[in-house]
């Protein structure tokens, strides 16, 4: 049988008249995380939102579908229910008022909820929190804690969504660079161990090549993706970033980097 993989086929996004990307496909199955690379302005954010159902008319043409053993339109489900099935989080966010941290994380449980908040919410919560090591946290408040600990909370609460597909545009931004690695470092260990499609979108590809096993690049308003190694070519690379960048592999690391 197939693994469950979140698909878009011969997709036309992109806003008025512009078109960010043109009759392009991405595959994101479950249990495998990748990461999403391309120059600033290549419509990577626009893609994340489409593909999580957020922004419909950015959509001009092709198909966004859940696949197993049939298809569903993403945009067919209700919005409660792709809230079960996908979780997004944004490039930028303000919390529109101040609560604690464990409430903000618990405000990713509401799809799975009906009336009331359960033990087991509160639990996924703790467990979250103690994955992302942000358990010292919990008690604070939302305005009282730095940039980078109000990205750890944001990514905590797409966690505690508890969905089979994450999309995250550019989580690792504020963090300082150990935290990062460690971030990008347990979200691969999630897709692993418990089955998660996750798509990243990450500025520096090098940290890309380093934690990811496929990256998704966007060049000439198309997507390929595939192994880092194959992805890692000067052709590749010219066209999505532009000319100057050299390949080699990293001492320590044995992969492939750009610089």
């Amino acid at each position: 049988m197939n693994k469950q993989c979140l698909k878009a086929e011969g997709i036309f996004i992109g806003y008025e008249a512009q078109n960010l990307l043109e009759n392009a496909d991405i595959c994101v199955q479950k249990g495998e995380f990748v990461c999403l690379c391309g120059r600033n302005g290549s419509g990577k954010s626009t893609l994340l939102k489409t593909l999580a159902g957020i922004e419909k008319s950015t959509l001009k043409a092709g198909k966004i579908f859940l696949s197993n053993s049939e298809e569903t339109d993403i945009f067919l489900l209700k919005s409660k229910m792709r809230a079960r099935k996908i979780s997004y989080l944004e490039q930028n966010e303000v919390s529109a008022w101040n609560q604690k941290v464990f409430d903000f994380i618990l405000n990713g449980r509401f799809a799975w909820s009906e009336f009331c908040y359960t033990q087991e919410d509160f639990d996924i919560v703790e467990n979250v929190a103690k994955i992302l090591n942000i358990k010292n946290l919990l008690s604070k408040d939302i305005f009282s804690i730095s940039g980078g600990e109000f990205q750890k909370v944001r990514i905590a609460r797409s966690l505690a969504q508890n969905t089979d597909f994450l999309l995250l545009d550019e989580p690792s931004s504020s963090l300082d660079a150990l935290y990062e690695n460690e971030l990008l470092q347990r979200l691969s260990a999630l897709a692993k161990e418990h089955g998660k499609g996750i798509l990243v979108s990450i500025h520096n590809i090098n940290k890309a090549a380093r934690f990811s096993e496929k990256i998704a690049l966007v060049l000439e308003k198309k997507i390929i993706t595939d192994c880092v190694k194959n992805i890692f070519t000067e052709k590749n690379l010219e066209s999505a970033f532009g000319k100057g960048l050299k390949i080699f592999t990293h001492p320590i690391f044995n992969c492939p980097q750009a610089d």
